[in-house]
């Protein structure tokens, strides 16, 4: 297919981009680890037999372009289309591809469009034809159809649980609730058509409800849960709280007709284990011998940077660990951070007396938080680089500005989009005698 030639000699240029000089053993790891992460290929080789009817293609997320590159070279039908939905520029898509340019971390009115094409696009499809969707995290934003609410009302609201320190499984339960193709709704749009659905995960125990809310997964949770979430970050006097209270009382049947599970198949392609498994061969390549992988870590960063700190004072020369999933903050301030670079910060103050220590902290998208940065990497200079500029770095972290303070010494890891959304990766070595 020429469709498959060109999107993915794209693809390969827009990868490029990002790519950059590593000045740390442990951020040429990353990098490394992250090109490894084939995605494309990953998806390429899933069967997808052909039908009888019209194959709709719907790829949505930070991995779209790279999901649908991967789809397009192996597909041996004809589809009848093809839709991108992703964040960043997508100009050098080819002229055959819808492209919607959509917005994250927060919705706005293109979030709402993109939706709007997709369900519609979907509702078109009969009994013979089929739905693709490639779905990868950051969907929720990209794209949004509330219900029983404003997108206004419903994105303060959510922007509000993010700041408060709430965790994505949390976030997406309330967002499911109100939302017109989250927890179900996009499979029931399509029903009586197929519906087969790729995923790449990036939240903490792949579960396919969570990634992008779950357009095509049927939902466990109940308005309840949502209303338990609010709940518990004191945000229950919000407009997003009073939504849920309503849509509570309405007689509107709340969930997709699970009856159609039967013409919905939702497959996971690839999950924050690749990246951990490729990291641990590069390190094991240098001689680094790995004692202990977290991989579904959740909570507090100060948390993970304690634990993280405990065991290093455990670690042998040449020893080190790996820890995969995602922390959260509860934000303060208003400075440049995010879940790993406080991880970093907090880590590198509790190992003030160590020198020999390596480490890292990155989200493998290329952006940790709102830093517009995908992580940092410390090591025992790190707080004397700090001390020459007359940097406080405690002054930072009440401020959740953790970017500006590994900026201003030079040791961020600047990335750009990846195409590669698996979640978060942070290594901590003992340096090798």
């Amino acid at each position: 297919m020429i469709l498959s030639y060109r999107f993915s000699r794209v693809f390969r240029i827009v990868r490029k981009r990002g790519r950059g000089l590593s000045r740390h053993p442990l951020e040429k790891i990353f990098r490394d680890s992250i090109q490894a992460c084939d995605l494309q290929r990953a998806v390429s080789e899933c069967r997808v037999d052909s039908v009888r009817g019209r194959t709709l293609v719907v790829a949505v997320g930070k991995s779209a372009a790279v999901m649908a590159s991967g789809f397009a070279q192996s597909y041996q039908g004809e589809f009848t289309g093809m839709a991108v939905v992703l964040s960043e520029d997508t100009s050098l898509l080819p002229n055959e591809i819808v492209r919607w340019d959509s917005a994250h971390p927060y919705p706005d009115e293109r979030s709402v469009r993109a939706a709007e094409y997709i369900i519609q696009s979907a509702t078109a499809l009969g009994e013979n034809d089929q739905l693709v969707f490639l779905l990868s995290g950051g969907a929720s934003s990209l794209i949004c159809l509330p219900r029983g609410i404003t997108l206004s009302e419903k994105g303060s609201g959510i922007r509000e649980l993010m700041l408060a320190g709430a965790n994505i499984e949390e976030i997406n339960i309330v967002r499911k609730h109100l939302s017109s193709i989250k927890g179900g709704r996009l499979a029931q749009a399509a029903f009586p058509a197929k519906v087969i659905t790729f995923i790449a995960s990036d939240v903490t125990g792949d579960e396919l409800g969570v990634i992008g809310s779950g357009p095509t997964v049927a939902d466990g949770s109940t308005i309840s849960d949502a209303r338990a979430v609010l709940k518990k970050y004191g945000l229950d006097e919000l407009e997003i709280a009073a939504a849920l209270k309503r849509a509570d009382k309405s007689p509107r049947e709340e969930k997709p007709d699970k009856s159609i599970g039967h013409k919905v198949e939702n497959i996971l392609v690839m999950t924050n284990q690749e990246l951990i498994s490729q990291s641990k061969k590069r390190l094991e390549g240098l001689g680094y011998q790995v004692i202990d992988i977290r991989i579904d870590v959740t909570g507090c960063s100060k948390d993970e940077a304690y634990r993280l700190s405990e065991l290093y004072r455990t670690l042998k020369p040449g020893e080190a660990v790996i820890s995969g999933g995602e922390t959260t903050v509860d934000v303060k301030g208003k400075g440049r951070g995010g879940p790993n670079l406080e991880v970093l910060l907090n880590l590198a103050i509790l190992l003030k007396d160590e020198t020999d220590y390596l480490a890292m902290a990155a989200d493998s998208d290329g952006s940790d938080g709102s830093s517009g940065i995908a992580g940092a990497v410390a090591d025992g200079s790190t707080l004397m680089k700090a001390k020459k500029l007359n940097l406080d770095p405690k002054e930072f972290l009440c401020t959740n500005d953790a970017g500006s303070f590994f900026e201003n010494i030079g040791d961020t890891i600047i990335t750009g989009p990846t195409g590669v959304n698996l979640n978060d990766l942070r290594i901590l070595a003992k340096a090798r005698q």
